[in-house]
């Protein structure tokens, strides 16, 4: 009879739905303290929750535009940092994706100014945005590509100004959408029309995020808590009947989530696809776009840049300073590429970007380092005292120095370890400033005794290195 009984409740483990198992642990934005916590969540639009139809099929459908004929066609997950400009990264998102698709190119993955959209359109780091703008103002006005206008308000969490000149040419290098549908609105919709959408591009929606949405790592998600921490906004970028979820592309970056993307479960209440914005954009003459340099690479010594077009014609690589065009590079139609010894430019940032007959390609930020960085990290004055046992949250404040050549660090990150000199506590960001805070919750550790201090990648001459700040001694004593 036990072993009759045991069979039973493997049978029913095994016939669980995906909905009922998914993956928790520390993500980039768990590791946060409650103010923080509160600056990821900018969706100010009142999520419906159950309000969508949905059908069971005698078929069960699937689409991921991360493998579409084998392509993927979204571009790279961003970090939105300390601003609740999740509306603004969510709608980019749907643009990116959407102007790819539209062109037939998978190769052809522009990035957009989430900055330029949000500033523009009046989006608070504090407050955070509407949807409904974002869209309105995608149309109206349009967004510059990234390099233009990119994006600092993760790392300063202070709203930023709208310019006209968030680059010389901006007029010419902003783009707008044709039109904007609601597959399903606050009045209800269906499963069916979402689904019919979504095979024709990304689109926008919003959910009302529970506290355990922040330690999802994999799997399919529903909730297990009825705490709301937050309204936000992500792109909606597949949905697998198998599984009974859809598939969300998010703004926290890489380490939370499934390499920046999530399954929601359709049953799960936080409203996701309940509401949704569709975008259509219009066919470009830009067909021609670098295969692997991305915006905010970091380049040394001779490179070679591949490359794609649609046309067999020849190609100029241009390289452009602040404010002047230096360097132009024939490149070899043989192999589709580009050559270039970097020695031969002063290390900083440059604009790259390449032209057939008169046809470009959206520039991208380059950072050339060749000179061993000179970069510096230091405390700066402290906000608590580090002398008395902590407990809680806390907030640790950093000055960063760049050297005259201007070149940022990879990435910035505070590290805690232990007497034994293990390390029990690693949380990090792209996202820097001059003057930075970061916060930390006593409890990611166990009490006792500590060292604390923060960590700065940077690069130059083709090689990572990491420098760092002196360690503080800390005591944590936790109730």
């Amino acid at each position: 009879m036990k072993l009759i009984f045991a069979a039973l409740i493997l049978l029913l483990s095994a016939g669980q739905s995906f909905a009922e198992s998914w993956i928790r642990g520390e993500t980039s934005v768990s590791r946060l303290n409650s103010f923080q916590r509160e600056k990821i969540f900018g969706n100010r639009l009142n999520t419906p929750e159950h309000s969508l139809t949905y059908t069971e099929n005698a078929v069960k459908e699937k689409w991921d535009w991360r493998n579409v004929n084998d392509q993927n066609w979204l571009s790279p997950i961003s970090n939105q940092g300390n601003c609740g400009s999740c509306v603004a990264f969510a709608a980019v998102a749907v643009l990116e994706g959407q102007y790819t698709i539209t062109n037939n190119l998978s190769w052809l993955k522009p990035q957009f100014s989430q900055q330029m959209l949000f500033d523009c359109g009046e989006g608070s780091c504090d407050i955070g945005w509407l949807p409904e703008w974002a869209s309105y103002q995608l149309r109206s006005v349009g967004v510059a590509d990234l390099s233009c206008a990119p994006y600092l308000l993760g790392s300063s969490g202070k709203n930023g100004m709208c310019s006209e000149n968030y680059c010389e040419n901006q007029k010419s290098r902003t783009i707008q959408i044709s039109r904007v549908t609601t597959p399903s609105t606050r009045w209800g919709g269906s499963d069916k029309k979402v689904k019919a959408a979504l095979k024709k591009g990304p689109l926008l929606t919003t959910l009302n995020a529970r506290e355990d949405f922040l330690y999802y790592k994999g799997g399919v998600y529903k909730t297990k808590h009825s705490k709301k921490v937050g309204g936000h906004a992500v792109a909606l970028v597949g949905f697998d009947d198998d599984k009974q979820a859809w598939l969300i592309k998010n703004s926290w970056g890489e380490d939370w989530g499934e390499h920046g993307y999530a399954w929601v479960a359709y049953s799960d209440p936080s409203g996701v696809a309940n509401l949704t914005w569709q975008y259509e954009v219009g066919e470009t003459e830009n067909k021609i776009a670098f295969s692997k340099l991305e915006n905010d690479d970091f380049v040394s010594g001779k490179i070679s840049l591949p490359y794609k077009s649609v046309n067999l014609t020849p190609v100029q690589l241009k390289i452009k300073s602040e404010h002047e065009n230096i360097l132009t590079v024939n490149c070899n139609i043989e192999n589709s590429s580009c050559d270039l010894e970097t020695k031969d430019l002063p290390d900083g940032r440059y604009e790259f970007s390449l032209v057939s007959e008169g046809i470009g390609s959206f520039p991208v930020t380059v950072y050339v380092a060749n000179k061993e960085s000179e970069l510096v990290i230091n405390w700066s004055d402290d906000l608590i005292d580090l002398s008395k046992p902590l407990s809680g949250q806390i907030v640790l404040a950093l000055d960063v120095k760049l050297a005259e050549s201007k070149i940022p660090p990879k990435n910035i990150g505070l590290i805690v370890r232990n007497e034994a000199g293990d390390i029990v506590y690693r949380n990090g960001t792209t996202n820097w400033a001059e003057k930075m805070l970061m916060g930390f919750r006593t409890r990611n550790v166990p009490n006792g005794r500590y060292e604390l201090y923060f960590i700065a990648e940077v690069f130059s001459g083709g090689v990572s290195r990491i420098i760092s700040t002196e360690a503080k001694q800390i005591s944590i004593l936790n109730n």
